[in-house]
């Protein structure tokens, strides 16, 4: 069973992606970086940091990625999210490579048979909501120049 990234704000992914295409590159996304330029503060932010790092934005060292680069991009956008969708949630794309299109209810049931979670569970919930932060951004019709 998979550990699927979440952050329990899950409102803070829209803040953190919409912050990182309106800031400068930084040299490493570290905690500074997370609660003072993206104005994650405190535990929350400590999450972000990780889950950027999940989704494929940072190094385990803390440096940007072309994926984070090309998410700042609003012509390739759309492709680095989806892309950075499908790397952070890559168990759920081995059961159906069609994630991002499943209803609610059926991704849902899909996030708890990969987990064991219970239904009621609230990462159940907060990874469900992240998924659809991230689809808001994605653009499933377009690929990256470097796939």
């Amino acid at each position: 069973m998979a550990a699927l990234p979440y952050v329990t704000a899950p409102g803070n992914i829209k803040k953190a992606l919409d912050a990182i295409i309106s800031a400068s590159t930084p040299e490493r996304v570290t905690q500074d970086f997370v609660k003072t330029i993206l104005q994650i503060p405190g535990g929350s932010g400590d999450q972000m940091t990780s889950f950027l790092k999940k989704l494929g934005f940072a190094n385990s060292d803390g440096t940007p990625t072309d994926l984070y680069r090309q998410f700042r991009n609003e012509g390739t956008r759309g492709a680095a999210a989806a892309a950075a969708l499908k790397k952070a949630y890559e168990p759920l794309y081995k059961r159906n490579e069609y994630v991002h299109e499943l209803p609610e209810a059926k991704l849902r049931g899909l996030i708890i048979e990969e987990t064991g979670a219970s239904d009621e569970s609230s990462s159940v919930t907060n990874v469900l909501t992240a998924i659809k932060h991230l689809k808001a951004y994605s653009d499933f019709s377009v690929r990256r120049s470097d796939q």
